[in-house]
């Protein structure tokens, strides 16, 4: 595990690789299931869901935060 300072949070980060159901996700993700193709959105998407695979705990101080896209984007 490690933990790394973003803005004003620490973020655990899991060292391990990524599973291969977790990565098959992200791959179905990168894709735009009715065009078939990568688009900017599905990029962003994709990585959203990567960081969600990877990150185990995030905290603002002593107060626990979860996971989301609006945290993403937020930061």
């Amino acid at each position: 595990m490690k933990t790394l300072k973003l803005s004003k949070y620490e973020v655990d980060i899991s060292e391990d690789k990524i599973k291969w159901g977790e990565r098959e996700i992200i791959k179905f993700t990168f894709i735009d299931p009715l065009s078939g193709a990568v688009t900017a959105e599905t990029m962003l998407n994709a990585k959203i869901k990567r960081f969600g695979f990877s990150i185990k705990e995030i905290r603002e101080g002593d107060k626990k935060i979860n996971f989301s896209k609006e945290w993403v984007m937020n930061l």
